[in-house]
């Protein structure tokens, strides 16, 4: 039986963050019921055999040395695929991951429902990368005191963060249940999965937060996206907010003519996709926002949605490269100072926050949104718990699998459904 370590340092304020995040995801608002298509529940209870398919999905994940995790909402079950992936590299490939989380996961109690929520999961000879309050106290240098020195060995030992302490990466000597508190930085966890890789940890899985989901920036990594029942009150409102986001990670990759010159480093006409993957190193944006007008892009100032938009935008412009969050006030901002562009560029589909009501109103002008670079969603994982209306996972696959180009897991129930989307 693994042993299970925790600590109550920080809880309220990881809370209050949680509480700040709750209307926060990659589906953004919640409040979409107007736009949601009916969904006949008796038309998708079909019964998709997943038999004999699930043993070879994990296999899939192994050409990705960076697995990255993300939920579309709290109690999606994104933590349980992480420990079923986790598990089977640790147990089954017999090469045990790094682990680190980008920012606080694996809280014991959810702070919205109170319910159990699942603990990470390590496994002997796993290396990890943590808070130093999260694993027990120090008895003195290099040295974790009581049983949390017989579970981990620690490597290295750097920075000092004002409520969890000094970062540090340590060494499983036995199999464990722990939580997790990373970086919540981009060069900071930079700055450690490199070490984890110098130390020998040939491949690493990233355990997302809630509400962060900067860290689907991060270049060559596989994506694995969790969805369920505790994204809406009904089918088809889960249904319509994950199709959505199904959608963004479709969304085209802007080629050497759409990127043109003078913004971005190392990007140069006629190197398309690969200038823009080697442009992008873990943990260095590549600068504010920009508009491009004609073959030359400009700087353009932080916090857009503040600035006085009609004087910074040349009209007739051809593209806005928006270096932080799409959002519904910066798109009314831009259509009220008569700014809108015909193609908004994003480096990552996390970017998109925007309601559906606004997402519809921005195709209907014909505007068009690119990527600098392609997502590599590996998955969607499904999971059915909800408070009140819990929907079974056969019924969700079967909901989403014309929407989806990656396969739909069951990770709790070994199943999965190969994708069904066509394209137009």
């Amino acid at each position: 039986m693994a042993d299970t370590y925790s600590t109550q340092s920080g809880q309220s304020q990881r809370n209050r963050d949680s509480a700040s995040f709750r209307g926060t995801s990659l589906a953004g608002p919640s409040d979409v019921r107007a736009a949601v298509p009916p969904v006949n529940r008796e038309e998708t209870t079909e019964d998709i055999d997943a038999s004999g398919t699930f043993s070879a999905w994990p296999g899939s994940l192994r050409k990705f040395r960076l697995l990255v995790f993300a939920g579309l909402v709290k109690n999606a079950g994104k933590t349980t695929a992480f420990n079923a992936v986790n598990r089977y590299f640790a147990r089954e490939v017999r090469e045990a991951p790094g682990i680190t989380s980008f920012g606080y996961d694996g809280e014991e109690r959810d702070a919205l429902y109170d319910v159990p929520k699942p603990p990470v999961q390590a496994y002997s000879g796993q290396l990890l990368l943590t808070a130093a309050s999260f694993l027990g106290q120090r008895q003195e240098a290099g040295v974790l005191s009581g049983e949390a020195g017989k579970a981990f060995e620690i490597l290295e030992s750097w920075g000092d963060h004002p409520q969890y302490g000094p970062w540090l990466i340590v060494r499983c000597l036995r199999d464990v249940s722990l939580h997790l508190a990373g970086p919540s930085s981009l060069p900071e966890l930079a700055r450690g999965m490199k070490r984890l890789e110098a130390l020998g940890a040939g491949r690493i899985h990233l355990d997302g937060a809630l509400g962060r989901l900067t860290h689907l920036s991060l270049p060559s990594a596989g994506v694995i996206l969790s969805t369920g029942a505790a994204l809406g009150n009904s089918l088809q409102e889960v249904v319509e907010r994950t199709r959505r986001v199904l959608e963004y990670f479709r969304l085209p990759v802007a080629g050497a003519r759409e990127l043109g010159s003078g913004v971005f480093p190392g990007l140069s006409p006629g190197n398309g996709q690969d200038a823009a993957e080697s442009a992008l190193s873990a943990g260095t944006p590549r600068g504010g926002s920009a508009y491009r007008e004609g073959e030359r892009w400009h700087d353009l100032p932080g916090f857009l949605w503040a600035k006085d938009l009609r004087a910074l935008l040349p009209q007739g412009y051809d593209q806005l490269y928006v270096a932080g969050a799409l959002t519904d006030r910066l798109y009314h901002e831009l259509r009220k100072a008569e700014r809108l562009p015909g193609t908004i560029l994003l480096d990552h589909p996390g970017q998109i926050l925007l309601s559906a009501q606004v997402w519809q109103g921005l195709k209907a002008r014909g505007i068009s949104v690119s990527l600098s670079r392609w997502p590599n969603l590996v998955c969607l994982t499904l999971s059915s718990w909800h408070p009140r209306t819990p929907i079974p996972t056969t019924e969700l696959a079967a909901a989403l699998r014309s929407h989806s180009h990656v396969p739909l897991v069951d990770v709790a129930k070994e199943l999965i459904w190969p994708p069904g989307f066509e394209p137009q």
